[in-house]
Parts: structure tokens; sequence; C-alpha cells
């Protein structure tokens, strides 16, 4: 097994207490602090970043790839694909008031990204039927199946969805947690008194 070579540096220190704080994060991200103390005020700081991170990836789809989806389209495809935009941007906003108790939507990132892949697959079924009707070109079959896929997929997702949000703040605590003990541990074979 090959030994971990670390530059020694006299600023080692600054790995371990960045690790420390890092740790302490991941722990304060775990959803365990509901059933373990009622009144902690970081008990939601996990799911309230997942549900943040999810707000954002939302708004870079929409930003990115709807808008430009709305100005090639037109009539009805138009309409939908704007229908889409807001259907999403309030799932976005409702993913940032609920942490104030503002909006209550559903919060499970399956149940988000079946509602996602449902509205984009229906939109481009509908495409393809308004496309044979007006044009004289084909419409990608290959495309056509994604759609009903997509269609398919997002309603599993809807009923059943495959992972919970609880499992997701787990993964990200458990994430930040391992970073935090891996600058702890560079941190310690950096120490110039350290030998190797």
């Amino acid at each position: 097994m090959k030994k971990i070579n670390v530059k020694k540096t006299k600023a080692f220190w600054f790995y371990i207490l960045l690790g420390i704080i890092i740790l302490i994060l991941g722990v304060m991200l775990a959803p365990f602090w509901k059933m373990v103390w009622t009144d902690c005020p970081w008990k939601n700081w996990g799911t309230e970043l997942v549900m943040l991170f999810m707000a954002v990836v939302i708004a870079i789809y929409l930003f990115m790839f709807l808008i430009r989806k709305i100005n090639y389209s037109a009539g009805v495809i138009q309409v939908l694909t704007i229908i889409e935009f807001v259907l999403l941007s309030l799932i976005a906003l409702g993913l940032v008031f609920s942490q104030f108790n503002i909006l209550s939507i559903p919060q499970e990132p399956s149940v988000i990204l079946g509602i996602a892949l449902y509205a984009r697959g229906t939109i481009e079924i509908f495409r393809a039927y308004y496309h044979q009707r007006t044009s004289k070109t084909t419409y990608p079959t290959w495309w056509l199946v994604i759609a009903i896929l997509f269609v398919t997929f997002g309603v599993y997702l809807m009923v059943k969805p495959l992972v919970q949000l609880a499992y997701i703040v787990w993964a990200l605590a458990v994430s930040v947690m391992v970073i935090g003990i891996f600058l702890i541990v560079i941190g310690v074979l950096a120490n110039p008194k350290v030998k190797k």
C-alpha cells in the first residue's frame, strides 16, 4: 500500500482547524437532531440546504434551457412551455419560502424531479403531434420515445419516490463529515514535527 505524501508546512494547524469546523458542520447537518433535541436551532439546516440546492438547480434549468425553448417555440407549444416555466418557478420559490413557512409544497426531490420530467415529456409529445400536423418532415422517433419515457418515469417518481429527502440529507451530512476528517488527517500529516 502506498504511503500518503503530504507537503510539510507550518500552517498545518489551519487544515486541522478547518477540518474540525467542517466536521462539526457535518454533525449539525445530520437529520437526527429532530429526535434528540426538539428545540435544536440547527435541526433543519440539512433539509434547508438540500431544498436551497434544488431551488438553485431548478433556476439554472429555467434560465439556461427553458427560456430558450420559449423563445424558439410558437403557438400552443409556447403556451405550454410558459406554463411549465411558471410551474417550476413556483416550485423553486416554494422551496425557498417553505423554510419561512410562507408556502408549502412537496419537498421530496423525487417528486419534484417527477413533475419536471412529466411536464417536459408531455410538452414534447404535444410538440411531436403539432409537428406532424404542420410540417412535411417527420418528428424524430427516438425523441418521441424519450418523451414518453419522461412522462412514464415522471409519473412513477410522483407516485413512488425513489429517494427520500432524509436519505439525501444524511448523504450530505456524511459527505461533509468525511471531508472534515480528511482535512484533519491532512493537517496531522502536514505537521513538520511528525516523522513519516
